[in-house]
């Protein structure tokens, strides 16, 4: 039986080869989400080594972060590496916690959106609790939102427990108040599950799709243990290798909506190797792609 061989040294790559096909017409039309970190995941990290283990391990890109002049001088550290600059890393927003208390906060968002016109990285904000009431959230956000658009940046919003915009849902209907063209909204497990939004996540994802920007997943508990209003995040932010909420169908349902921007990996004081858990969850989402 001399072509016995033969016929295995046929088959064999042509198995390889229709299911190569297979997987090739499975995924035909259908984009990947690009996948970031959020830089405080770091803690003392200097900007360049952030880029570069965010780069190495296999990340498209990094979300800044802004509250004071510090890390303003941190983010702007961060634009210019050369990896930024190249092209080769993207720098997908910069998150602004934003206070109404904070006498320094509007002009350090002017600040911050002139760091961001040359790479055209939007300004992505939260809004706190101080906010009192949606006038004066939408007042403020008009003036923003104008300004941005003079220097072509988007502005996008963060739903934030413990905020005046506590969830996506929230962040829409600031968002038909303001009605401007550059502002949009992210779509955050975290925040949805501190929300008590769990049963309906599904039904929320399709409709803020079409006015997200971004997204934003983590490993969580369950959603009937989370601990909406406290300070301790370790409830919703964990690596997504100890989510005891399947976070892949979260992330499913962002592929099966029209949301077609990034996904940022949430990293708030998780405790351990950050370069573990980084590529640890890295892992783990490109293998729902």
């Amino acid at each position: 039986m001399a072509y016995l061989p033969l016929l295995k040294s046929v088959r064999y790559p042509l198995i390889i080869l229709f299911l190569t096909l297979g997987l090739q017409s499975s995924f035909a039309g259908q984009e990947r989400n690009e996948l970031f970190a959020i830089s405080f995941g770091f803690p003392d990290w200097k900007p360049s080594d952030k880029v570069s283990f965010l780069h190495e391990a296999g990340f498209d890109g990094i979300a800044g972060w802004v509250m004071n002049e510090i890390l303003l001088a941190e983010f702007k550290e961060t634009l210019e590496t050369e990896l930024v600059q190249s092209g080769a890393f993207k720098v997908y927003g910069v998150y602004f916690p934003y206070r109404f208390s904070n006498e320094e906060h509007r002009a350090l968002v002017s600040k911050t959106i002139e760091a961001c016109e040359p790479l055209g990285v939007p300004l992505w904000i939260a809004i706190g609790a101080s906010a009192e009431n949606d006038e004066t959230t939408v007042s403020l956000l008009k003036s923003i939102c104008e300004e941005a658009e003079g220097k072509r940046i988007d502005v996008i919003l963060y739903p934030h427990d413990r905020n005046y915009l506590l969830d996506v849902e929230d962040t829409i209907r600031i968002i038909k108040k303001v009605g401007a063209s550059n502002l949009f909204t992210s779509i955050q497990l975290h925040h949805e599950l501190r929300a008590k939004n769990s049963e309906r996540l599904e039904e929320i994802v399709r409709y803020a799709a079409p006015y997200s920007k971004l997204a934003v997943i983590s490993g969580t508990c369950l959603p009937e243990d989370v601990n909406t209003g406290s300070r301790d995040w370790s409830d919703v932010v964990k690596p997504l290798s100890e989510s005891l909420y399947d976070a892949e169908s979260f992330f499913k349902m962002l592929q099966n909506s029209e949301f077609k921007g990034p996904v940022g990996l949430m990293n708030w004081k998780i405790p351990g190797d950050p370069k573990i858990h980084h590529a640890e969850s890295l892992a783990i989402l490109k293998s729902w792609q």
